[in-house]
């Protein structure tokens, strides 16, 4: 590991501090995640809703705030959860002709 040879990349839910030897964490950097606020959920939605290129923008609904805000706090601080759900939803409703309307 010091040299570079070893490169150990690793994801866990349980505290590093308590589950590595002290002699890889000394040699570690730890990069703690933390759920993201349902307010920084919302904004990734609307983002995802409206933009063409990459979002949904290009399929043909009318969704209200309540519903995205629904599913920005349904998911308990994970953007892709979040963005999986809105995909389903918007995708499973597309084929319908005219305006699909997504309201609470």
């Amino acid at each position: 590991m010091e040299d570079g040879t070893i490169i150990l990349i690793s994801s866990t839910t349980e505290s590093v501090y308590h589950k590595l030897p002290s002699g890889i964490l000394s040699r570690s950097t730890v990069f703690e995640l933390e759920p993201l606020k349902s307010e920084e959920i919302l904004e990734g939605l609307k983002r995802a809703v409206n933009d063409k290129e990459n979002g949904l923008g290009e399929y043909k609904f009318t969704i209200s705030d309540d519903v995205l805000a629904f599913l920005s706090q349904l998911t308990g601080g994970d953007m892709r959860s979040a963005l999986n759900a809105l995909e389903m939803v918007v995708i499973t409703h597309a084929e319908k002709d005219g305006e699909v309307i997504f309201k609470k």
